[in-house]
């Protein structure tokens, strides 16, 4: 279940038996794996949860189609599947999980505790080092090796696989997640620069792919991810993608804020040279709007994007050395400086990619020409960095960087991953 703060759950009277009932029904059986979890499920609610991930006022969204809400006002305890949900009960509060009726449907139940045992993981900010995709051994020398030159890294979990572009070969590297081991390739024609994942709106939706290509200064789109991953396994042809927009001067990071009143989610994209972050409709490609000095605000190339966990826009910014953070007001509908750090303090040399923990709240940014990863609380206060100048010819010290480029968090599991683009890798840290 996808929530920004650690969730903890309980059911009361889990292990209620009657005389009529001498043994536990599968029910029962179900809910006593619940008993060891807390008392309380908190969340808060915000503009980049996903529509079928949502906890709300009283009411439980195990998918798109199913709702559970408890029955609070009295004390039978009774379940009540398919309420429908409310504007006004949208707000986030505390839910406490009670008995439940014996007559709830397995696969509801089922359903529930399969949410209910999947967290999010932040990263422990300790970088232990667990993996390396695009392992040195592999590589001859740019140019001329298995891999030349990665640069963006995304994660899909309906597929459960990586993907990492692969700039100077043009392909993206699919790697199983689990096993890393690489699965195929998907070629293109293009240079693959930054990647996106989008969610589908539902369990049943596939997710899509986006990516950003400089020398041709256009945004791509794919769906169906899943399928254009087993067209690439069986040597058939990558389909069409479903839209492009030219529209850039160098389209680099991209985010995606996920509407709860919308047929579109809204993409953001970091405009290097034209100094701006433009927003398009998911579903057509089609420009929004765009952020820049007509609006008051001033990018310097910005580079990595991201959403934290109120909606607000945080951008990397290589020009002015630099993060910025942004809020939409909800009056005016206009975008607002809000903070920017790390050229004053001397920190940040050339931020390239960056991403928001969700769960422990803190910015990691590639801290490039520094050739490090540096981390931050939201108001701008450094928390650690990581990281040291290495060229990785003969060793694989994954301590030594060479421009590390972009960076990806597997919220499942809390695994960090970052692109050492020079040293042509991708490290893996827990």
């Amino acid at each position: 279940m996808s929530l920004n703060e650690a969730i903890y759950y309980s059911c009361e009277n889990a292990e209620k038996e009657t005389s009529s009932q001498p043994t536990k029904t599968k029910q029962q059986e179900r809910l006593q794996d619940l008993k060891a979890f807390d008392a309380e499920c908190h969340y808060r609610n915000n503009n980049s949860s996903h529509h079928h991930e949502e906890i709300s006022k009283g009411f439980i969204t195990l998918d798109s189609s199913l709702l559970i809400k408890y029955n609070n006002n009295n004390n039978n305890n009774k379940c009540i599947v398919g309420e429908i949900i409310s504007e006004e009960e949208q707000e986030g509060v505390t839910i406490t999980l009670i008995d439940f009726s014996n007559n709830i449907e397995v696969d509801v139940f089922e359903k529930l505790v399969s949410k209910m045992r999947t967290r999010n993981v932040g990263f422990s900010n300790q970088f232990i080092h667990v993996h390396t995709l695009m392992d040195l051994g592999e590589v001859v020398t740019t140019g001329h090796g298995p891999y030349n030159w990665p640069y963006g890294v995304a994660i899909s979990h309906k597929c459960k696989c990586i993907l990492i572009s692969d700039q100077y070969s043009n392909n993206i590297s699919i790697f199983d997640l689990e096993s890393k081991k690489l699965k195929t390739k998907l070629t293109t024609l293009f240079d693959p620069g930054c990647l996106c994942i989008e969610s589908g709106k539902s369990e049943r939706d596939d997710d899509s792919l986006i990516v950003s290509s400089c020398k041709n200064r256009v945004i791509y789109k794919w769906n169906n991810l899943e399928s254009v991953v087993i067209k690439s396994i069986n040597k058939e042809r990558m389909p069409p993608f479903v839209w492009k927009q030219g529209d850039f001067g160098t389209p680099r990071g991209i985010t995606i804020r996920y509407e709860k009143q919308s047929s579109f989610n809204t993409i953001f994209v970091c405009d290097n040279t034209k100094h701006n972050v433009t927003l398009l409709n998911s579903e057509t490609g089609q420009i929004l709007r765009a952020i820049s000095k007509l609006d008051g605000i001033y990018f310097g190339e910005p580079f990595g994007i991201a959403l934290n966990n109120y909606g607000d826009l945080i951008v990397s910014e290589k020009y002015f050395n630099r993060v910025q953070i942004l809020y939409l007001d909800s009056n005016s509908g206009e975008w607002i400086s809000k903070i920017k750090f790390g050229s004053k303090e001397g920190t940040l040399k050339c931020p390239s990619g960056l991403l928001f923990d969700r769960v422990r709240e803190q910015i990691i940014v590639c801290d490039q020409e520094n050739q490090r990863i540096s981390i931050y609380k939201e108001n701008g206060e450094l928390l650690t960095t990581f990281g040291t100048f290495g060229v990785c010819k003969s060793s694989k010290d994954p301590n030594l960087l060479n421009y590390p480029t972009t960076v990806c968090l597997d919220e499942k599991s809390g695994e960090l991953f970052v692109v050492d683009s020079w040293n042509i890798r991708v490290l893996v840290f827990k």
